[in-house]
């Protein structure tokens, strides 16, 4: 699997706190394997992020897998931190469908209406 950054277009949508949720995912180049997720994939995708961000403490893997497309993923909380006032998450992502798999570590800072939005952080 290689690691991939975020030096190209990536388009997320805040990610409420609640049960629903409205985000799409747009990832990086055509090799990846978002691309190729059906959409009953990417619901399930979806939900493990809510519940990654939502629930699942730091260091617990949040696992989803589409019996009958074979695609799979693992989302991680690694960190849970506090910048300008807002509680952040560091979340390690992996998804594999087909013959593609790779991973990703994206920031997400929970917002005033208490949902939850992709950030790029200065260093």
């Amino acid at each position: 699997m290689r690691l991939l950054t975020i030096p190209f277009l990536l388009s997320l949508l805040p990610v409420p706190a609640g049960d629903t949720y409205a985000f799409n995912l747009i990832f990086l180049k055509d090799s990846t394997p978002y691309v190729d997720l059906t959409e009953e994939d990417k619901e399930m995708f979806n939900q493990a992020m809510v519940r990654a961000l939502n629930t699942a403490k730091d260091k617990t893997t949040v696992s989803w897998e589409n019996p009958k497309t074979g695609a799979r993923g693992k989302i991680t909380p690694a960190n849970t931190f506090t910048t300008n006032g807002k509680t952040c998450r560091l979340l390690e992502i992996e998804n594999s469908v087909s013959n593609k798999s790779a991973r990703w570590r994206f920031n997400f800072c929970r917002q005033a209406d208490n949902s939850w939005k992709f950030v790029r952080l200065k260093k």
